[in-house]
């Protein structure tokens, strides 16, 4: 089961039926059930043999869900499993789309922003494809944008 967090209030302008890792280039699977966190009770639906879910999330939880960098914290979310084998592949994409010359920028800038949200290893994974750098009292820094 995949997870997508989206805003309740815009729910099916941005409702997707691939995960963000399949449509970031990262994975090549598509969810069989989906699962639409929101800040609402909604009653699931069923499209077919699809059946999406709404689950009622904290909105503190729903941080990124219309921001930028959406798509690539839920598919690195999604990707966690993969990390121990399949690493370097992902840093390497990662690297591509927020190098990207139409939106990486906003991407980029949307991560560092909001880096403290993220989970300790997701810190660690997003310095990594920025190219860690440090501040002259040694500590960490995100650069908003690319040299």
């Amino acid at each position: 089961m995949r997870n997508l967090a989206l805003r309740s209030t815009s729910l099916f302008d941005h409702l997707r039926l691939s995960t963000a890792a399949n449509q970031l280039g990262l994975a090549d699977a598509v969810p069989a059930h989906v699962v639409v966190h929101t800040d609402a009770r909604i009653r699931p639906i069923k499209l077919g043999k699809l059946t999406i879910t709404f689950k009622l999330t904290a909105p503190s939880r729903l941080y990124w869900a219309g921001r930028p960098a959406m798509r690539v914290v839920q598919a690195l979310h999604w990707l966690r499993d993969l990390l121990p084998t399949d690493q370097t592949r992902i840093l390497k994409r990662l690297q591509s789309i927020i190098s990207d010359p139409a939106h990486g920028a906003a991407i980029r800038q949307d991560l560092a922003a909001g880096i403290h949200t993220l989970p300790t290893w997701m810190q660690d994974l997003v310095r990594g494809a920025f190219g860690q750098r440090y501040s002259s009292n040694g500590a960490p820094k995100i650069p908003a944008s690319r040299p």
